[in-house]
C-alpha cells in the first residue's frame, strides 16, 4: 500500500432497495443479483471499483 492511500471495509451487503426494502421477496435469484449491485455502489461511493482495487468478496447464502 502506497502512502497516501485509503483501505474501504464494507459488510453486511444485503439484497435491499435505495427505500430499504428487501428486492424480490420470494425471488433468490433476484435478491442475489442485487447484492453486487450494492456492494458496486458503496464502490463507486468511496470512489473504487472491482476492477484492480476490490482484494477479496465472501459470499453466504442462506436457504431454506
Amino acid at each position: 500500500m502506497e502512502a497516501g492511500e485509503q483501505l474501504v471495509f464494507t459488510a453486511g451487503a444485503v439484497p435491499l432497495d435505495p427505500d430499504g426494502r428487501l428486492v424480490g421477496p420470494g425471488d433468490r435469484s433476484a435478491q442475489a443479483g442485487k447484492v453486487p449491485t450494492n456492494l458496486a455502489e458503496a464502490l463507486h461511493a468511496a470512489a473504487l471499483g472491482y476492477a484492480g482495487q476490490l482484494v477479496e468478496i465472501t459470499a453466504v447464502a442462506v436457504l431454506p
